[in-house]
Order: C-alpha cells, then sequence, then structure tokens
C-alpha cells in the first residue's frame, strides 16, 4: 500500500482565557519537559498596530532540549481597552474608546484620534493562549511567568496576532488593521539532535477554508442565556455538529494531482453600525444589542495572515491553521456599573494539520469531548491517549474541547 500522502486534521475549539496551566507529565517517549520563561511585555509607541518578538531572547531555528528554558518577549503597540484599571500599559492607557469618542474635530471636521480598540492573541502550536495573562496595570507590564510543559519532538511555533479598529480621519467609516509575528523553534531529545528540514508541501496537499456566518451560533444573537452582557463574538469548526460527521470530511488526497483538503468554519459577531454616547463612566453603547463591525482573518504556520479565502499552503509535517474573529462586546467589569464600555475581543479555532507519512498502525477506539456531548468513532494512529490525539497535555482552563480527529487518505 502506498502510504504516502496522508493528511489528518485535528480540531481544536478554543476560548480565549488569560489564565493558563499545563500540565507537566511526559506520556511517551517522543515528549520533552520545557519551561517557557514569559517576561514582561514592552509597549512602544509605533503610531499604529505592532507587534514584534525579541529575537534576541528567541529566533527562529533554535533548538531546545530537556529541561530547557525557552525565554520569551516581545513589544507592541495596541488600544487594548481595561475599563477597571487606568492607565495600564498600552495606547490610549486602557481608555481609548473615551480618547476617540470625546476628541474634538478640527475647523475641517477631522479628528486626531482615529484607534478604538484592540485586542491581542498569543498561540502556542494548538493552544490559545489569549492575552498570555500580562498584567498590564500600572507604567510598566510587571508579570513573569513560567510554564511548564511537555512538548513532542519537532517544530513548534509562537504566534501573536493583534487586531485594532480603527476610523478614518472623520469618523464616517471604519476600517481593520492587523499586525502579527512568528517563532519556530525545534524540541530535541538530545543536544546533537540535527532539526528536520521545513519543506513545502507543493503538489501534495493545501488546504481549501471557508468562513461562513451563522446567526444560530451561540454569541451575538442569544439573548436568553446571559443575555445582553454575553455578548461576543463566537466561533466554532462548522463540520462538526452532535450529529453525523459529514461524508464531504472523509475525502480522498490525492498528492499526485495536488488534490485539496478543506476547513470550515462558522462564526457570530456583531455586524452592524457602532453608536456610542456619553454615560456616567465614559463612554458606552448607545444600542447594547448593536456593537458595531466584525472582521476575520486565517494564518497558518507558513504564510502571513490572509482576509480571504485562498487556499493555504502546508508544509510536511504539523501545521497549525488559525481562524480569528475580531468583533466588540461591552467589557466585562464596566457591565458591572451598567455602562456597557467598548472593547475588542477576539474568538478563535484551531487546526492541526498533519502531512506526512501515513502510520504503520491504526487502531479503532472512541473520542469523546468533555465540553459537548459529541461521541464519533474513528480510526486515529496508535499515540492517541485519552488527553487527545498526538498530545499528552491539556491546556487546563483555556480549551473548550477536542471535538474529532479527521483523515483524508489517499483516492484508491
Amino acid at each position: 500500500m502506498n502510504k504516502k500522502g496522508l493528511i489528518f486534521v485535528l480540531l481544536f475549539v478554543v476560548s480565549a482565557i488569560g489564565v493558563v496551566a499545563f500540565t507537566d507529565a511526559k506520556t511517551n517517549d517522543n515528549k520533552v519537559n520545557l519551561t517557557i520563561k514569559y517576561y514582561p511585555d514592552c509597549y512602544v509607541d509605533m503610531g499604529g498596530v505592532f507587534v514584534d518578538i525579541d529575537k534576541r531572547l528567541l529566533a527562529d531555528n533554535m533548538l531546545f532540549t530537556e529541561d530547557d528554558i525557552i525565554d520569551f518577549m516581545f513589544y507592541y503597540d495596541l488600544a487594548f481597552v481595561s475599563f477597571a484599571a487606568g492607565g495600564v500599559n498600552a495606547y490610549g492607557d486602557g481608555w481609548q474608546p473615551d480618547n476617540w469618542f470625546y476628541d474634538e474635530a478640527d475647523e475641517n471636521g477631522t479628528y486626531t484620534e482615529t484607534r478604538l480598540a484592540g485586542q491581542m492573541t498569543t498561540f502556542l502550536d494548538g493552544y490559545d493562549l489569549g492575552q498570555s495573562n500580562f498584567d498590564i496595570g500600572g507604567s510598566q507590564a510587571n508579570t513573569y511567568q513560567d510554564i511548564t510543559i511537555a512538548l513532542d519532538v519537532g517544530w513548534h511555533y509562537l504566534t501573536i496576532v493583534l487586531s485594532e479598529l480603527v476610523s478614518n480621519d472623520t469618523h464616517t467609516e471604519w476600517h481593520w488593521e492587523y499586525a502579527q509575528d512568528q517563532v519556530r523553534f525545534y524540541v530535541a531529545e538530545n543536544r546533537d539532535d540535527t532539526p528536520t528540514l521545513r519543506v513545502d508541501a507543493e503538489n501534495m496537499a493545501i488546504i481549501d477554508v471557508e468562513a461562513v456566518e451563522s446567526m444560530d451560533l451561540f454569541g451575538y444573537y442569544n439573548w436568553a442565556d446571559g443575555g445582553w452582557a454575553d455578548i461576543r463574538p463566537s466561533a466554532e469548526a462548522a463540520q462538526y455538529t452532535d450529529d453525523t460527521l459529514p461524508d464531504e470530511r472523509n475525502q480522498y488526497v490525492d498528492p499526485a494531482t495536488g488534490a485539496n483538503a478543506s476547513i470550515h468554519v462558522i462564526y457570530n459577531a456583531s455586524d452592524t453600525e457602532l453608536v456610542l454616547i456619553n454615560a456616567t463612566y465614559g463612554t458606552m453603547f448607545a444600542n447594547v444589542y448593536s456593537v458595531g463591525p466584525n472582521n476575520y482573518t486565517w494564518l497558518s504556520t507558513n504564510q502571513k495572515l490572509q482576509f480571504d479565502e485562498t487556499p493555504l499552503d502546508l508544509v510536511i509535517g504539523v501545521n497549525y491553521v488559525y481562524f480569528i474573529v475580531s468583533g466588540l462586546r461591552a467589557d466585562d467589569y464596566s457591565v458591572a456599573y451598567a455602562n456597557p464600555y467598548p472593547a475588542l475581543r477576539h474568538a478563535t479555532v484551531i487546526f492541526k494539520v498533519v502531512v506526512g507519512i501515513e502510520p504503520e498502525e491504526t487502531t479503532e477506539t472512541e473520542t469523546i469531548t468533555e465540553s459537548t456531548t459529541i461521541v464519533t468513532n474513528t480510526t486515529i494512529i496508535e499515540s492517541t491517549t485519552e488527553t487527545g490525539p498526538l498530545f499528552g497535555i491539556l491546556i487546563s482552563v483555556s480549551m473548550v474541547g477536542l471535538v474529532a480527529a479527521v483523515f483524508l487518505r489517499r483516492r484508491k
């Protein structure tokens, strides 16, 4: 049997919660225990949304092995909203919507402030670390964090994505601005191991992507559970439901012709006019059911951000595909003061896509998620454990659930 050209997709649906913890126990011989030492972030005034990972600490292609420390730090410029803490380490001091709203136009009807609000998300492979739990209070971020984690031998990726909602200088139109940076590093069992080559999967496989807005998805349009205070951007994989796995996902991939695999996402976020008014504690939404526009982007570990449905190129081996929807919602603390203050938030879906050699042996098993009632029977590889295919660890609070494993085999 020709076993080249196998692609399989592992799906993670993730929430952007700030507090993150990992287990540090090994589950097989291909895991390496490491510590990610997270230094304070540094706000820099770049005049617009900006992010840059400090390559002096963590550069591309660095090799790490057992008990190594991975030092991590980045610089950014972002209008991050923090209703509860004025003077935060961000553009606008955490009150940028006020700066935007109360800015006065000149004699030509133009304004100085155009940036309304922003948000950042940090990814480690298939994990959404949210805002990375850094402390933005005071004049300088001051949180040091050590995250102990067991990683597979191979390539890994730290990725940061920022988005910001920006108006024109007459405050009449909106557009989105983005920034992203990524560092890849290699985890080895021994110091003298040679990293595998990263090879583009040309004529081997590409991923078609599609995002569809769904009013039925829990989030912006759901008033019954939580009311307006729970309005937020939401996203999940479109092909996984509590019924059966659609046949179209059990497709074959022919590496000779470069036949495509595909992933689909549904999302839900406010897509209305943004109207703000003066309130007791600054500005707030004029209508809590109409909180402004949304936007989404795709990102893979092999290319830059893209904003359309252009297929994503892959590399041989492990790839991660990120879907990020940006949308406005009321800041959590502002709700307690009956002052729904505008804040930008991300919702994400992460796919792990592997291009390579089919495993020699497979076993039938049952994959059950904790977050849903989904139960699927599928063929998965030997190294699957109770914590999920190919992973010996789980994010303890941010991960909503491992939903399913899909295998795309070469056409007979």
